[in-house]
């Protein structure tokens, strides 16, 4: 009766469970919290794995710098990125906000002068009309 191993109904224990952990008091950590405590680490070594797995892929594969411009990079400054916009336009002598637009077709016009040469969505390379 002295060397018969562990008695029927429970679990031998495991390599996990034959871990002592101890808590912030010295004693050992309860079968729940030692579970719970074995799984955020694996948790933690999974997302450390993943991490230095991304950085290699990173660091074999650069990102190419895209050119982004100025209204991208600060949407609060719009007014005055727009504003900046207006007046270069009138320094090249371009009226940003014209009165009129110059028209060569009224719509019946062009839609008989053009729909016979194209189909849905097509266009016609090499004309220009205003």
């Amino acid at each position: 009766m002295a060397d018969q191993g562990p008695p029927s109904g429970t679990e031998p224990p495991t390599k996990e469970m034959a871990e002592v952990r101890l808590d912030a008091d010295g004693k050992p950590l309860s079968k729940n919290a030692l579970k719970k405590l074995l799984k955020a680490e694996k948790a933690a070594a999974a997302k450390a794995e993943k991490a230095k797995k991304k950085a290699a892929e990173a660091a074999a594969n650069p990102k190419k710098k895209k050119v982004v411009e100025e209204e991208i990079l600060d949407p609060t400054a719009y007014k005055a990125n727009r504003e900046a916009t207006v007046v270069a336009l009138q320094k090249e002598g371009v009226n940003p906000y014209p009165h009129k637009f110059h028209v060569d077709y009224r719509l019946p016009d062009y839609n008989a002068e053009y729909d016979p040469k194209t189909t849905d969505g097509e266009t016609l390379d090499g004309e220009q009309v205003s």
